[in-house]
């Protein structure tokens, strides 16, 4: 269980705002599969543009979604409303507003507190509130969307403001994207925040095109824009931006991004973060994914002796060092020949010549591998593992 502000999230995976937090049914089944709690969709007083949701997808790889359609205020109110009525677990509204607009931040949050939200999602990370940075290049602003996120003294106002006027919990959401990510953490958590989300995510995208036309790869639109890498590649990022979070803050962190099973919730708990949260591995294998990470969480926990999920909260950290600090040991890789079945993959790396054939198995020249760490991931059967000799490198 952890608690934001004096909210118990009694399960450690969330449905994080998005498509499958705009329906009442959705937020039904999200709890049917243990969810611990959910963010609605993302809200405006007045939508900037309309949209809707079109996505370049490879399921377990990446969805690229330039745009999406938001709810304005009554629409999310309705929901609201509605779900209260049919969900027990709490329920953040998740809204937004341009930097320079504290009004509308703090007319939203009111609003929400008082039709009955559990808890405020501050969105400093939606692109789309402000579109004007992609066609002028001026990714500096601080009244933007995603550039609220990036300006510490911007957050610190709005979080600040909206603390004294709401008593539920208030947890800003914002992306890697800032210069100095632990300084925009820390002006959220000074201006009174009750937690903090990040979101991984390693770089803004293009989809492919197909090469004969030049036309781009996303369905049923006409033109394309820059649009957010999300999906399983955004989960390194997720782990590096929880672990800098973690640093510079004592606040609950729901870390978000590429988060699929249990083992990448493991991870992200352990590089600091309180919750994990997921949402493009629910619109490619639906809700049961809140189910199995949850299971497996506590699957593990008994099998390691864990009674609480934040008992391992932050285990990672204490092997995070800059690149200089880092210790090295003496070994190389090793080919188990009951498994090789001489696929010859392990011989591919441009970089190797350590890996050779003899009769039919692989075999490594110790002498001349370096250990990088490669070729166990080509091995498709396991056969090969990464050996120290116990002695020190460096």
């Amino acid at each position: 269980m952890v608690r934001i502000g004096e909210l118990e999230i009694a399960g450690p995976a969330l449905v994080a705002s998005g498509p499958p937090s705009r329906k009442v049914k959705f937020l039904k089944e999200a709890e049917a599969n243990l969810a611990g709690a959910a963010s609605l969709k993302l809200t405006f007083k007045t939508l900037p543009f309309p949209s809707e949701l079109r996505t370049f997808s490879i399921p377990g790889v990446v969805m690229i979604n330039p745009t999406d359609r938001r709810l304005v205020l009554d629409e999310a109110v309705e929901l609201l409303r509605a779900a209260k009525k049919e969900v027990r677990m709490p329920l953040f509204a998740n809204l937004g507003a341009l930097g320079s607009d504290v009004k509308t931040w703090l007319e939203l949050s009111e609003t929400f507190e008082a039709e009955g939200a559990d808890g405020l999602e501050l969105n400093f990370c939606c692109p789309n509130l402000d579109v004007s940075f992609m066609e002028e290049g001026d990714y500096l602003k601080e009244h933007g969307g995603a550039q609220i996120g990036q300006n510490p003294k911007q957050c610190h106002i709005i979080t600040t403001k909206v603390k004294e006027l709401v008593r539920i919990p208030v947890v800003p959401k914002f992306l890697p994207n800032a210069l100095d990510v632990k300084a925009v953490a820390r002006a959220c958590e000074d201006g009174g925040a009750d937690g903090i989300h990040i979101v991984g995510m390693p770089v803004s995208g293009l989809p492919p095109v197909d090469v004969k036309s030049g036309r781009p790869e996303m369905p049923l639109s006409e033109g394309v824009s820059f649009g957010a890498s999300n999906g399983s590649i955004s989960k390194y990022s997720t782990f590096e931006t929880t672990a800098r979070v973690r640093q510079a803050v004592e606040i609950p962190i729901v870390a978000s991004g590429g988060i699929e099973n249990w083992r990448d919730a493991v991870t992200a708990i352990m590089w600091g973060a309180s919750l994990v949260a997921v949402c493009s591995a629910l619109m490619w294998w639906g809700f049961e994914v809140v189910k199995d990470i949850t299971e497996g969480i506590k699957d593990f926990m008994e099998e390691e002796g864990y009674s609480d999920w934040q008992e391992f909260g932050g285990k990672a950290l204490k092997y995070l060092t800059t690149p200089d600090k880092i210790r090295f040991c003496e070994g190389a890789a090793r080919v188990d020949e009951e498994l090789c079945i001489g696929c010859g993959k392990c011989l591919k790396p441009a970089h190797c010549d350590a890996i050779t054939m003899r009769g039919e198995k692989a075999w490594v020249d110790e002498e001349k591998c370096v250990a990088c760490g490669i070729c166990p991931g080509l091995c498709p059967v396991g056969a090969i593992r990464l050996i120290s000799s116990g002695k020190a490198l460096i």
